[in-house]
């Protein structure tokens, strides 16, 4: 706080405002006044803050949930087919594309690809029929906001399937029907009992089992949705 020294003079000689006495009121008077003002408390009352309940506040926004999970499984088990069709099925893909899809994976003898496409962006994933780094895709339901994590399934990219996991909610574990299929999955090499226990070591607590290719074995397919 600044300290003033007030000094008080008389008036002239001819004792003009000493009779009425009071004190003449200077410039520096008036400063001492407002700057008393000015370091007045102000004692009015806060307002009440009010409270906010954020979990509340978020149901009731339109805002939907981002859920990412990684699709896993043996090698040419249809992982990025069966996603390509899911993402097909559910409009995210429309027939135009598809259409080109179908056209240029004929083109190269791999007709049958042409849903992996979708997924599989690269030349060489296409030239090769498999995947190589992780694919993403997005689609959404009423709730939910989904991005697809596709890992590739040859040994050779185990760290890019990992790269894949570890952004994941939880896995799409793919499991092929087809004779033999199964069991080579979970050979000492295989991808589908590899990537099940690599996901768990990961954190991924929750593993959804899609049995793919039930054609080839006399069974019909179906499809469970939850209404996420």
């Amino acid at each position: 706080m600044a300290t003033y020294v007030l000094i008080l003079r008389g008036s002239n000689s001819t004792g003009v405002g000493l009779n009425k006495g009071k004190p003449a009121v200077t410039e520096t008077t008036a400063k001492v006044e407002e700057d008393l003002k000015a370091l007045a408390v102000d004692h009015t009352p806060a307002k009440k803050v009010e409270k906010i309940d954020v979990l509340k506040a978020h149901r009731e926004s339109n805002t939907k949930d981002n859920v990412n999970f990684v699709v896993v499984g043996h090698v040419d088990a249809g992982k990025s087919t069966l996603m390509g069709r899911m993402l097909y099925d559910s409009g995210v893909v429309d027939e135009r594309s598809m259409k080109k899809f179908r056209q240029e994976s004929e083109q190269i003898g791999k007709g049958s690809f042409a849903l992996a496409w979708v997924m599989d962006q690269t030349e060489e994933e296409r030239t090769r029929g498999i995947t190589i780094d992780i694919a993403t895709n997005h689609f959404e339901t009423e709730k939910s906001s989904f991005t697809i994590l596709d890992a590739p399934g040859h040994r050779d990219f185990i760290p890019n399937m990992i790269a894949g996991a570890s952004q994941a909610d939880f896995a799409v574990l793919v499991i092929d029907a087809s004779t033999g299929a199964f069991e080579a999955g979970f050979h000492r090499q295989g991808q589908t009992k590899e990537h099940t226990m690599l996901v768990r070591s990961i954190g991924v607590q929750r593993v959804v089992v899609a049995v793919n290719k039930l054609d080839t074995v006399g069974l019909p397919h179906r499809v469970i949705g939850d209404g996420c």
